[in-house]
């Protein structure tokens, strides 16, 4: 990254979903939705990139009313939205897939989840299933032993244990390797996302900007939790939000106000449309 004083006006913005531009209700409160119009009145790429599912982010796209491109399910996916064109995906290989199935038999879980590009698919049907139903309107299109299933497309494996998850995700790490790429997520019911290795959503933003000829220092992303680490260290400048974990205050260049105080906004009025009053 670069000192923020020397940046060039930014080409593309990148903003992270919830806890960043989403309120602590999942909205997105008016002068968000204002700043982020106005990026793209002025020709700016907004980009909103996210670990939820495709079709959810593209929702928040539409909310904006803006068009141009989203990366989901934490950079192995990118489209064009509102519309849900999908234009690059990463996922990992069906083979390794079916390794990395088989290995989470030896880890104690309570649930393992497969997400596709636009589907997903579950070992049984739990309490965090019906939430991904009631956020996306979809059910699994496959639910039973995914050893079983067609592991075509695959983006991510998601296995659900109790307690921390730093044990397990260090141990998928060690017989994997650098063929994976490893996220966690952690609560009373943790979360470890198994990508294909060298996958993130600094990787999906530069494919991206590659694409759009945009230079990494003319892009600017804003994020909050440990998954936007490489996004906020790869941009030529890195927001981190006031509620963000402190290793992605740590990387950051500027920190920002909470979610609940329109904190994606200030950073947005202030490094982008230039409001030097913005706070």
């Amino acid at each position: 990254m670069s000192e923020i004083a020397k940046q060039q006006p930014a080409q593309l913005v990148a903003l992270d979903l919830d806890e960043t531009l989403l309120q602590s209700d999942e909205t997105i409160s008016p002068r968000e939705i204002a700043a982020a119009r106005e990026c793209h009145r002025r020709g700016i790429h907004v980009v909103l990139a996210s670990a939820r599912p495709l079709r959810s982010v593209a929702a928040y796209v539409a909310q904006l009313e803006i068009d141009g491109y989203c990366v989901a399910l934490n950079g192995t996916v990118i489209a064009k939205a509102p519309d849900v064109e999908i234009v690059h995906t990463a996922g990992i290989a069906t083979e390794l897939a079916r390794e990395i199935i088989a290995a989470c038999r030896d880890i104690e879980h309570d649930n393992l989840f497969i997400e596709t590009p636009l589907d997903y698919a579950v070992d049984h049907i739990d309490s965090d299933v019906e939430l991904y139903i009631r956020m996306t309107g979809q059910r699994p299109l496959y639910t039973g032993d995914l050893r079983q299933w067609e592991l075509k497309d695959v983006c991510k494996i998601n296995l659900r244990v109790e307690g921390p998850p730093y044990q397990a995700a260090e141990q998928l790490k060690k017989w994997f390797g650098d063929r994976i790429h490893i996220v966690t997520w952690e609560g009373p019911w943790s979360w470890i996302e198994v990508l294909a290795g060298g996958t993130s959503k600094a990787s999906a933003l530069q494919w991206l900007s590659d694409r759009l000829g945009i230079e990494r220092q003319r892009t600017l992303a804003v994020g909050d939790q440990l998954n936007d680490i490489e996004m906020l260290k790869w941009a030529g400048t890195g927001i981190a939000m006031g509620n963000a974990h402190p290793e992605v205050m740590a990387v950051a260049d500027w920190v920002t106000a909470s979610n609940d105080e329109d904190g994606c906004a200030i950073a947005l009025e202030r490094f982008v449309l230039q409001r030097s009053e913005s706070r």
